[in-house]
């Protein structure tokens, strides 16, 4: 008889073979698992990072990358500006007639030729040589304008950005005229100076400003006229227009320029010899002044009807000089040969003065083109380039005959005659209402 212990000790068939099952049962999901994890590679999947959690990181992940030294900004580019400038805006009453269309009187449609000169520029400014008068009240012309109000319409859909409207037909309409002008300006959006409806608006020039490539330059625009043509300045509102004086137009300028100014414009409504295409001596004297005061980058000149010369002065702001346009003639009008005796009260010069912003350095005035315009038939205003007036009416031997004379009186001057119109393409022109 065997032990017990010897028999307990010796495994039964059955239990043997249950081992072996299990044996190989293991090694076959040993081969499977292999297999899967071969083929899946879960190590090779991306992790899932549930939203609001992150990834964990190693130790060397974790620790922030060396950082590289601080690249400084690429410096702006040049800002080119434009301001122009057009002569007298004079709406004799066959020029209101030629824009009555029926319902409105549209002078957009007189001015359209040129438009592209006027709607390419920065800031294009004009001469409002005659008050405005409300819709209810009959237009008049020569010798006591009432110009209908909705050229201050026509102007701002041609491009215009805003006016002088110092002059010597200023007071045509008294005081009401001058404010319902100044009013009727700012309804259109244009900016205004050289006539005021309160002291405050008189001691303020117009800003405007042009931005474009990161940069902005302020404009101020100032004005002032020769004389009121006898009629008295109102005793309740001696600020009513702003009369020539040199050493308050240098205070205006000296303040705009403390007020932020980077080019100051002076626009002067004088002097006596009408229709002379000749710089006359108040206007030279004048000029020379504020070139010396260093104060004023371009002076525009309106009044005589005619064109007159341009010059480079010397000094202005930094000394860089100062621009000058003795006579801009007139850019509207109904004056022809035999009204005026002169041909040159029927062409106008439209001026573009063309500055540059350099980044960290001031804004300066560094050339200037003139533009020949002409009134054709109907009072349509038509570019004159190189002697040809496209779509004009009159002849082309009158038309090329009005251009020689405008050659003539800018021959040898610093300015050059434009061959395209500007462009103002990326630059945003603000004005800047007046406070009154």
């Amino acid at each position: 008889m065997e032990p017990r212990h010897a028999r307990n000790q010796r495994p039964s068939p059955g239990r043997t073979m249950t081992a072996r099952f299990a044996m190989v049962a293991s090694v076959v999901l040993i081969i499977v698992l292999a297999v899967v994890l071969a083929v899946l590679k879960p190590w090779e999947q991306p992790i899932l990072v549930v939203e609001g959690s992150e990834p964990e990181q190693s130790q060397q992940e974790a620790q922030p990358a060396p950082q590289s030294e601080a690249q400084e900004p690429a410096p702006l580019e040049p800002l080119d500006f434009t301001i122009s400038a057009g002569g007298d805006m004079l709406i004799h009453m066959p020029v209101a007639d030629s824009a009555w269309n029926g319902e409105s009187w549209d002078f957009s449609r007189l001015m359209e030729p040129v438009a592209p000169f006027i709607a390419g520029s920065d800031i294009a400014l004009c001469n409002m040589e005659t008050a405005m008068v409300p819709r209810d009240q009959a237009p008049s012309g020569y010798p006591i304008f009432g110009t209908p109000r909705d050229l201050a319409d026509s102007m701002a859909a041609t491009g215009w950005d805003g006016c002088s409207t110092s002059s010597n037909h200023s007071l045509d309409q008294g005081f009401a005229g001058v404010v319902n002008t100044i009013d009727f300006l700012e309804a259109a959006g244009l900016g205004h100076v050289g006539t005021a409806r309160t002291a405050e608006e008189a001691r303020q020039p117009q800003l405007y400003t042009i931005e474009g490539n990161g940069q902005k330059v302020t404009v101020a625009h100032i004005a002032a006229a020769h004389n009121t043509n006898g009629l008295p300045i109102p005793e309740e509102a001696p600020w009513a227009i702003q009369m020539i004086d040199i050493p308050v137009i240098e205070e205006r300028a000296r303040q705009a320029r403390a007020d932020g100014a980077d080019i100051v414009v002076a626009t002067l409504h004088c002097c006596e010899a009408e229709y002379n295409t000749a710089a006359e001596p108040f206007q030279e004297e004048t000029a020379a002044a504020l070139a010396a005061s260093g104060l004023v980058d371009i002076y525009v000149a309106h009044h005589a009807h005619v064109p007159r010369p341009m010059a480079l002065l010397e000094g202005g702001p930094n000394g860089n000089g100062m621009w000058v346009a003795y006579g801009m003639g007139n850019f509207i009008s109904n004056q022809t040969r035999d009204a005026t005796g002169s041909t040159e009260s029927s062409t106008g010069m439209f001026g573009i003065f063309h500055g540059v912003k350099d980044e960290g350095e001031p804004a300066r005035v560094v050339s200037a083109e003139w533009l020949a315009v002409t009134v054709d038939a109907g009072h349509v205003v038509r570019p004159l380039i190189g002697g040809l007036a496209e779509g004009a009416v009159l002849p082309a031997d009158e038309m090329a005959y009005r251009y020689s004379l405008m050659q003539q009186i800018l021959e040898g001057g610093p300015a050059t005659e434009v061959a395209a119109p500007p462009s103002n393409e990326g630059h945003t022109t603000t004005v800047i209402q007046r406070s009154s």
